[in-house]
């Protein structure tokens, strides 16, 4: 077969902020509505705009719950609204559930594998046209974080004070040493 290729700019951005129990971000992608041209045929980088919020509540010591709602424009799509909700078990593992409306349901699984890193798995299970052709998708998500968590920079730094207490500790020790050494003199 033949193979068309070509370069094009585009541009994307997005922000996420969170705090302990909320999150809101939006996101944009190919905003410089590119055409590309190949010859004979014509077609375009449509933009697309993501927006999310979430809150966790906290049930209990060990669970929480936590809604969130996802909103999507793909243009020539349009509005797509899809809303979630997940059961969170020691801020380490989670279940959920979504519904993305006149489109699919979606169920998911993870947990934190080790500090800053997540793994999760999510199942999309199709109730629109689209199930015709798909039983449904696989989706595998790792996540790495950048930023340390509140918890991992109080160990680290309660690791650094008992380190630099021994430290003081044992130049307290030498300089005591020298000065009985000095005085038996």
């Amino acid at each position: 077969g033949n193979l068309l290729s070509k370069i094009v700019y585009d541009v994307n951005a997005g922000l996420y902020l969170y705090r302990k129990n909320f999150f809101v971000g939006v996101a944009g992608y190919h905003a410089a509505n590119n055409k590309i041209n190949f010859s004979g045929s014509h077609s375009r980088l449509t933009p697309h705009g993501y927006a999310t919020a979430g809150y966790t509540i906290k049930v209990n010591k060990k669970f929480g719950v936590q809604p969130s709602a996802l909103v999507k424009y793909n243009a020539p799509i349009g509005v797509q609204p899809e809303l979630s909700l997940r059961g969170i078990y020691m801020k380490q593992f989670w279940v959920g559930a979504s519904y993305r409306m006149n489109d699919a349901y979606s169920v998911s699984v993870g947990g934190v594998v080790k500090e800053r890193i997540t793994v999760g798995y999510a199942y999309d299970i199709p109730f629109s046209g689209i199930k015709q052709y798909t039983s449904g998708s696989h989706e595998l998500v790792l996540t790495y974080s950048f930023i340390k968590t509140k918890k991992q920079r109080d160990a680290d730094q309660e690791e650094f004070n008992v380190i630099d207490n021994s430290f003081k500790s044992n130049l307290k020790n030498k300089k005591k040493k020298k000065e009985n050494e000095e005085e038996e003199k």
